[in-house]
């Protein structure tokens, strides 16, 4: 695993000095992403783990700090981009917490130049909404499980203190006293 993960980062690191971006690039990047996803749950040392970071780092400065580089005709819509891989790395549990936050500080600097399409925090017409609103069904995820209730005597319970019914106490001893038996 550990010479996978060199070749990664020795690939990632050639492509940045090279002089005008070779085809074959974005190809590996998309490798690496399938690299990452596939291997989430193997346990990388910190050396793996920093050439891993490495090699994402490498992408984002081939393809988003020096896009000049990037010798393609293409829009700047159709321009690759290295926002899937660092969507990818921030999925998967591998990566340290450091590393993590220099990846988001990426991904926002890369939204922030795509003009931040962010669809899941806006509705349909473009207005701002919380997250837990007077519409949705769920409510605050803060006050789950808060909420008192009352069985009609006028005492109030929390959702944990709820009795068990009788029948099911029943059964249950019932259990305890057969299982005494044996």
């Amino acid at each position: 695993m550990e010479e996978r993960v060199r070749q990664y980062h020795v690939e990632a690191t050639s492509f940045v000095s090279a002089a005008v971006l070779p085809p074959k690039a974005l190809k590996a990047m998309n490798g690496l992403r399938k690299f990452i996803h596939k291997n989430q749950d193997y346990r990388f040392s910190d050396k793996e783990k920093a050439k891993l970071f490495g090699a994402v780092e490498a992408y984002f400065t081939i393809f988003d700090r020096n896009s000049d580089r990037t010798n393609t005709n293409e829009s700047d819509a159709n321009k690759p981009t290295s926002l899937p891989l660092i969507e990818d790395a921030l999925k998967v549990p591998l990566f340290t917490t450091k590393q993590k936050s220099t990846m988001l500080k990426w991904y926002d600097e890369l939204h922030k130049e795509e003009g931040g399409h962010n669809t899941q925090s806006r509705e349909t017409d473009g207005t701002a909404r919380h997250p837990w609103s007077e519409e949705d069904d769920w409510g605050n995820p803060d006050e789950w499980g808060t909420e008192e209730q009352s069985d009609g005597d006028g005492i109030e319970k929390k959702d944990t203190e709820k009795e068990i019914p009788q029948v099911q106490q029943d059964s249950n001893t019932k259990m305890k006293l057969k299982n005494k038996k044996r």
